[in-house]
This record gives C-alpha cells, structure tokens and sequence, in this order.
C-alpha cells in the first residue's frame, strides 16, 4: 500500500487493522507474549507489510480499540446474476474432475 502524507482513507483503516489482527494471531503461537513490546514488534511488521508510518499504525489501532467499530463505505450492491445453466454445469464438471485428479 503505496500511501502519500494525508489521511488515510476508511479502506486503509481496514487493511491495517486486519493486518495487525492477521499478524498477532499467527505471531502469538510462535513467540511468548510481551504485551508492550510485542505491541512495538507488530507495529513494526505492520509498517513492513503495509508502508505506513508505525506512529499512524499505532494511532489507528487506539482510534479502532477506543470505539471498537469501524465503518467501511457502503458497497453499491449488484443484482443477483442469473448464470446459464449449461455453464454452470460445465464449470461443475470441470472443478469436480480437477478435484479428482488431485487426489
């Protein structure tokens, strides 16, 4: 995530924090927690990951932590597609023999 100075947008917001969570799952099982440090060590591996600043990293995470909500953007919904079925069955069978190949 390339990221000029300025705010960040709410889907930067959204990467950081999932990062950050993504990171401290998988890092908790390999290393003994240390709370303070461990906190400065994500940081870190955040800022690597995503190219912010671990001072914006940090305010974003206290931001999220202290309302413990974060809004995205609402999604302009699509209609529900109708497929044809001749297709559907033929992706179907074309799945199901790559599954069966597999194994």
């Amino acid at each position: 995530m390339d990221h000029n100075s300025g705010a960040l947008t709410t889907n930067e917001k959204a990467i950081i924090i999932s990062v950050y969570f993504y990171l401290q799952k998988n890092i908790d099982k390999q290393v003994i927690k240390l709370s303070y440090h461990q906190d400065f060590c994500l940081y870190k591996e955040v800022a690597l990951a995503t190219g912010v600043n671990e001072r914006t990293i940090a305010r974003v995470l206290a931001k999220f932590n202290k309302t413990r909500e974060f809004a995205l953007p609402k999604q302009d919904q699509q209609p529900p597609q109708n497929f044809n079925s001749e297709y559907v069955n033929a992706i179907r069978d074309i799945i199901f023999s790559a599954n069966q190949n597999c194994l």
